[in-house]
């Protein structure tokens, strides 16, 4: 979970406070006033991404609704696949209004992350 949060950029803005909390911790022999100080960053940076997620609501197309429909979280897809479940013909109306919206909402992920255009991509249900 906290590989996704952005904890650095918090720190990078209360680094002075950052060495302080280190150095106390070293002086009094405990770790706790350090683990105080990283469970106040990791607070402050949720709340930061709920408010901003409250901001910036995502918009979940139709479009999207009817991707999520026919995807399963276990099942991996490729586009040809996502084609006929959908009952779509062009691959260019596909990958405009389905996976590429679905990504960058983060509702779906790439089997080969790296590899986008691979014939051999697969899609995954977040």
């Amino acid at each position: 979970m906290f590989f996704h949060l952005p904890i650095e950029n918090q720190i990078k803005h209360h680094q002075q406070e950052y060495y302080d909390a280190i150095s106390k911790s070293h002086q009094e022999g405990s770790s706790t006033t350090f683990i105080e100080f990283m469970l106040d960053m990791i607070f402050a940076t949720l709340k930061k991404l709920i408010e901003d997620i409250k901001r910036h609501p995502m918009e979940v197309t139709e479009h999207l609704k009817q991707l999520l429909a026919v995807l399963t979280t276990d099942y991996r897809v490729t586009a040809s696949e996502i084609l006929t479940l959908m009952g779509l013909k062009s691959r260019e109306n596909l990958r405009n209004n389905y996976p590429h919206p679905a990504l960058k909402a983060g509702l779906i992920k790439l089997e080969l992350p790296g590899h986008s255009t691979s014939r051999n991509q697969r899609y995954i249900k977040n």
